[in-house]
């Protein structure tokens, strides 16, 4: 099983204390995942026979994106493996202690995508001449730029509430 995460924090050589009252020494990570904030410790002798291991905890700094490979033995999941994630798609959105949902995601790259039509819209009508444009022209060649981006139909229109409606403010 693979978990994918944002590393919060990594301890190393800290005392860990068990349910009984007991304490080992080991390393502590705390990281993101999609079910919140998880802790993940080691005890120090797993660390000792897994050098891999206690390398990637090493060189893991808060903000990474992780991969934490996982293996079911008996009752427990074992740590079998730890690698930083490089890849655009493991990189989440994350605010205030809650990942994006697929429709909110959706709406910010559409906020996205406005504003940097806005911005080209004007770049244009600065390229071809326009000394003065009204909001009408700015906001239209905009809309024409973000509808063929993100592929939708866009009729041109003088009237700018029909565009602004579904902007969220």
């Amino acid at each position: 099983m693979e978990i994918k995460g944002i590393v919060v924090s990594v301890k190393q050589n800290e005392t860990i204390e068990k349910q009984d009252g007991s304490t080992y020494k080991g390393a502590v990570l705390v990281y993101n995942s999609d079910k919140g904030e998880q802790k993940q410790v080691f005890h120090s002798n797993a660390l000792k026979y897994n050098a891999a291991l206690k390398n990637a905890l090493a060189e893991l700094s808060p903000g990474d994106n992780i991969v934490i490979t996982k293996e079911k033995e008996g009752e427990y999941w074992n740590v079998k493996g730890i690698r930083k994630d490089a890849t655009p798609a493991a990189k989440k959105t994350y605010d205030d202690g809650r990942w994006e949902d697929r429709e909110e995601r959706a709406v910010r790259q559409k906020v996205i995508v406005r504003q940097s039509s806005l911005t080209n819209a004007l770049k244009l009508l600065e390229l071809q001449g326009k000394k003065s444009a009204d909001q009408f022209e700015v906001m239209n060649l905009a809309a024409q730029f973000t509808a063929w981006v993100l592929d939708e139909k866009q009729e041109i229109s003088n009237d700018i509430s029909s565009i602004m409606d579904d902007i969220p403010l």
